[in-house]
């Protein structure tokens, strides 16, 4: 805090300024997640092997975004009092968030409905198209198989018919 205070507005926004906070941010954050978790052994496994669980994913996560020392600065700033109340609103906030997610102003399963009945609408259509032209080929090439045959037919009869009428047969 004294560093803090006693700091010119112009020297914290150096780079030089910001090396020599960074240690000191670095540890607050460390001392304010050893204070939040305890025992502390658990807070340092779950930071060295953050994929042992969800939790600890979330924690190292927390941890390398210094939360726990922007939260230790907060309480400094505002006193406990007032960031133990800001804290349960936080709380508040993000249990009423998650108890009914929304997308776009509605419900998320509605939201999810909707777009599972177009996706089986729009398949439903390539099927059938796909379907038509299937059966529009095979009429093709049924017609024009006829149409052959019909040609086929039609010279055997008249072949048929020389032979039949051919004296020499």
């Amino acid at each position: 805090k004294r560093m803090v205070n006693e700091a010119k507005s112009d020297e914290l926004n150096s780079e030089a300024r910001q090396l020599e906070i960074r240690p000191v941010f670095e540890a607050v954050n460390t001392l304010e997640a050893m204070r939040r978790h305890s025992p502390v052994n658990t807070l340092f496994e779950a930071l060295c092997s953050p994929r042992a669980s969800d939790g600890a994913m979330a924690l190292y996560e927390s941890y390398c975004r210094s939360e726990f020392g922007k939260r230790a600065m907060m309480r400094h700033i505002f006193g406990d009092e007032a960031y133990e109340e800001f804290e349960k609103g936080e709380a508040a906030d993000r249990l009423a968030a998650n108890a009914n997610p929304t997308l776009f102003g509605a419900d998320r399963d509605t939201v999810l409905l909707f777009f599972a009945v177009i996706g089986l609408v729009l398949m439903l259509i390539v099927i059938g198209y796909a379907v038509v032209t299937v059966v529009i080929k095979d009429r093709t090439v049924a017609s024009s198989a006829l149409r052959g045959g019909a040609r086929a037919a039609a010279q055997a009869a008249r072949k048929a018919q020389e032979a039949w009428t051919d004296p020499e047969f």
